[in-house]
This record gives structure tokens, C-alpha cells and sequence, in this order.
């Protein structure tokens, strides 16, 4: 058992690496680190979030949040809302121009990953998507 979750975690980090890391990447196209792709990434994914989600989402501090959200606000990729629930809580979300590198993002990962999964069927490709899902949702519920 340990070598197949093993290899789901390798394979998962090397197909990451092919589609965001590879040479002519969304990084070198659109001039974004990898951490603000994730930032970016999250945010488009979830519509809007607290900083104190994001941070929690990718482990890192609050502070280190609020510098990295800084510096995205400053570039016009995200702005900051008042959470009208509370007014404690900022709630984060795309500007117009992060949507559109997002969308931009989206379909040059989408580009990538689409010749690589025509060697799925689409039942196949489902069931990974769904598989995905339920890890992704057990690790959210136990907070590993």
C-alpha cells in the first residue's frame, strides 16, 4: 500500500510540475511565481475567500498571506471586500484583470493536460476527477 500512495504522490507532483513548471508555462507567459498561481489559483476556484482560509489552504501564516495579497492587490489581480456577515473579516476575490489572466491560466493548463488525458476514457477521466474530489475532501475534514 505505501507504494501506490507513493507513486499517486509522485505522479501527482510530476504531471503538476509538467503542466505549470514546463518552459513556455502560464509562469513565463504570464510573468506570475508559483506561489502567486496558487494564490491565484485558490481564489478563482473558490470565487472568494478570508485570508485566514488561504492561509490555512496552503499552510503558510496569515502575515504571509496579507504581504502576498498586498502585492496582488497592488498588481490589480485581487481586491479586497467587506465581509458584510462580518465586518472582522476581509473577503478576497479576482479583480477583473485576475479573471481574465486566470482564464487565460486556465486554458493554457487545460491546453496541456488535454493531450495527456485523450489516453483516458471519459469514464476513466471521471472517476479520477471524482477519486480527486473525495482526497482532497477527506484531508480538508481530518486538517492533514
Amino acid at each position: 500500500m505505501n507504494r501506490i500512495i507513493d507513486n499517486i504522490l509522485t505522479n501527482s507532483l510530476l504531471i503538476h510540475r509538467h503542466v505549470v513548471g514546463r518552459k513556455n508555462s502560464s509562469l513565463d507567459q504570464f510573468g506570475i511565481c508559483r506561489g502567486t498561481l496558487d494564490l491565484l489559483m485558490l481564489i478563482h476556484h473558490n470565487g472568494q475567500l478570508n485570508g485566514k482560509d488561504l492561509a490555512s489552504m496552503l499552510g503558510i501564516s496569515t502575515a504571509a498571506i496579507t504581504q502576498a495579497v498586498d502585492r496582488l492587490v497592488k498588481d490589480g489581480l485581487v481586491e479586497r471586500l467587506e465581509n458584510l456577515e462580518d465586518r472582522r473579516i476581509t473577503l478576497l476575490k479576482l479583480s477583473k484583470n485576475g479573471e481574465e489572466k486566470m482564464q487565460k491560466v486556465t486554458q493554457n493548463h487545460c491546453d496541456i493536460l488535454s493531450v495527456a488525458l485523450k489516453e483516458g476514457t471519459p469514464e476513466e477521466l471521471k472517476i479520477l476527477a471524482s477519486f480527486q474530489e473525495k482526497i482532497l475532501k477527506a484531508l480538508q475534514t481530518n486538517k492533514l
